[in-house]
């Protein structure tokens, strides 16, 4: 690829692309930042290949994994309880994250009448996914072992919600709401199991006893004649484990697919910048944002000028050219962001530009032409060095959290619609006073479903501020880092369905799957990495990370054969300078 240092350089191969930098010292009248160059990374797959959604824990076999499962289900299903406790807890070394095989685990533990334990590794597995019928349900009848009926119906309740098809949910649910005097929903739930679960040998006979509490006696005595009817020539069971049997007691065998392809395909990027621009690349730097303005899957660039000045390239037949007009930017302004989102609701992506003097709102429309909004939308006398865009506060339209220059701490701007924005710093419920903050991420941690925020320090661990229901972002202590970072990426990395955090320090990038104890750590062979970007480049369905900031590194994700340095195979060795922002976008319209 060669040096940077003159324009905005891009990358391609065959049908592969990438996209190198613009300079921030282009004599533009603009503040020069530390990082020169910008690369722009559009990357091509040269094959199809399966999505996998199924994690394994690196450097375990899968056969001892499968025998370990199998022996756990022979023996639950022939009633030897501490014999599938045991396989069943060896299968979870392998997956530690693996809902099915906790749920498993779990029901060993009922079996063997231990509910202590059950509650504990039913609740590992609600941890993880909160919206597992099996895992309330589980978690009910343990407390009903214990005797502690009004947990009980807490759990029980949450299964039912989930799922009211299962007749020993709704069993369990009104024998015990009978037991603690609620004897007109006692009768509710009693009756539609009686009704619809015919097998039930004890569905009708606790629902006569309900309706007997509950003062209608002729009801009672039907459901009573019904109760006989069905017992005739049975035996009614005389051991709860025969009440809690049904669907949520079977022990589960976990989904798998492939792995990604020990090799993967082959991918490699060289320099297309002439091309691609025309041969105007130096006229241009960054940040940029790429935007696909009438949502045809064409890909153009909002950039700043060597004139200083911002302006649309719009992209024909992957060749940018200058398109609409130019909007003046701040003498001497630093500017470190490009956000691309709908901030109107109109279907149409908008940009935002943040910079450290001051910052500009431009509200695109159908033909690819941007209006200056900037002094509407009150966003002109914002200075940041850091931002991003959010709907924080759940209202359907994306709110705006920035970090302000000279460690001055949050700024948070609500999107009240049409790009107007109302300073709410004060009242938003996320702490503003962070010391040291570097870089925001906005993900959903501990996966439930509400949107967390991550803040890199120069000095400290991360801040992470969880977002509780229904109420505000409070700090917590549970990220997994606990030293300080110079970047941090999220993403789900081992396809578990849930969030791993990535971080860079110290020379090193380090890769925390969410929910296991055990990290991976990648060495860079390149010192002055700053930053970091999780993507599929060669589209196996796994995220692949990139590190960039002197020169760039690529690592290819194997699954759970780990991460391979694939920097040189993908030709991105030659990449030299320093690299302030990559991104990854399908330039020429070929799906990669």
């Amino acid at each position: 690829m060669g040096k940077l240092g003159t324009g905005f350089p891009l990358v391609k191969v065959g049908t592969t692309a990438i996209l190198p930098a613009m300079t921030a010292d282009s004599g533009s009248g603009q503040a020069p930042s530390n990082a020169k160059y910008l690369l722009l990374l559009v990357v091509v797959v040269l094959a199809p290949v399966i999505f996998t959604w199924f994690t394994t824990s690196p450097g375990k076999s899968e056969a001892d994994f499968d025998r370990l499962l199998n022996a756990g289900k022979t023996y639950y299903d022939s009633g030897e309880a501490q014999k599938a406790i045991d396989a069943f807890s060896q299968a979870l070394r392998h997956k530690p994250t693996e809902t099915d095989l906790l749920l498993n685990l779990a029901n060993a533990h009922r079996l063997a009448n231990q509910p202590a334990e059950v509650i504990k590794y039913a609740g590992e597995a609600l941890a993880i996914d909160n919206n597992i019928g099996a895992g309330h349900f589980l978690i009910g009848c343990a407390r009903l072992r214990l005797n502690q009926t009004t947990n009980a119906i807490q759990a029980l309740q949450q299964a039912y919600d989930i799922d009211n098809t299962v007749g020993a949910v709704g069993y369990l649910l009104g024998k015990s709401k009978l037991a603690v005097g609620n004897f007109e929903d006692a009768a509710l739930y009693l009756e539609e199991v009686a009704t619809y679960e015919e097998e039930h040998l004890g569905a009708a006979y606790t629902w006569s006893q309900a309706l007997m509490q509950a003062g209608r006696p002729d009801e009672a005595k039907t459901a009573l004649e019904l109760h006989q009817q069905r017992i005739a020539g049975k035996q009614m069971p005389d051991d709860q484990a025969a009440w809690e049997t049904c669907v949520y007691t079977e022990v589960k065998i976990p989904f798998k697919l492939d792995q990604p392809s020990a090799t993967g395909i082959t991918v490699k990027f060289v320099d297309d910048t002439a091309k691609a621009f025309a041969g105007n690349a130096a006229k241009y730097a960054g940040p940029f944002g790429v935007i696909d303005f009438n949502h045809n899957g064409i890909n153009s660039l909002f950039v700043r000028t060597s004139t200083n000045t911002f302006r649309t390239l719009a992209n024909t037949n992957g060749v940018f050219a200058s398109f609409g007009m130019e909007f003046p930017a701040l003498t001497n302004a630093n500017y470190t962001k490009c956000l691309v989102a709908d901030l109107n609701n109109d279907r149409f992506d908008d940009v935002l530009m943040i910079g450290d003097q001051g910052s500009h709102a431009y509200r695109f429309a159908t033909n690819g032409l941007a209006r200056d909004m900037s002094r509407f939308s009150r966003l002109s006398s914002l200075k940041a060095v850091d931002a991003l865009i959010a709907d924080i506060d759940f209202t359907g339209k994306l709110d705006l959290l920035t970090i302000q220059p000279e460690d001055a701490g949050l700024k948070v701007f609500r999107n009240l619609g049409s790009l107007y924005f109302k300073d709410i710093s004060k009242t938003s419920g996320i702490p503003t006073q962070v010391s040291g903050a570097l870089k925001l991420v906005a993900d959903d941690w501990n996966n439930d479903d509400m949107l967390d925020i991550i803040i890199s320090r120069k000095s400290e661990p991360p801040v992470y501020l969880q977002k509780q229901r229904g109420a505000v972002h409070s700090p917590t202590n549970t990220l997994p880092t606990k030293t300080a970072v110079q970047a941090v990426a999220t993403g789900d990395l081992n396809n578990d369905l849930r969030i791993d955090l990535v971080t860079l320090a110290n020379g090193k990038v380090t890769v925390q799957f969410n929910g296991l104890e055990e990290a991976q750590t990648l060495s860079l062979a390149k010192p002055g990495a700053a930053d970091l970007l999780l993507t599929d480049y060669d589209n196996d369905g796994w995220l692949d990370i990139f590190a960039l900031g002197q020169g760039l590194q690529a690592f290819r994700n194997q699954g759970s054969a780990g991460f391979e340095d694939v920097t040189a195979a993908l030709g991105l060795d030659s990449v030299t300078g320093a690299i302030s922002q990559l991104a990854a976008a399908d330039i020429d319209r070929d799906g990669d």
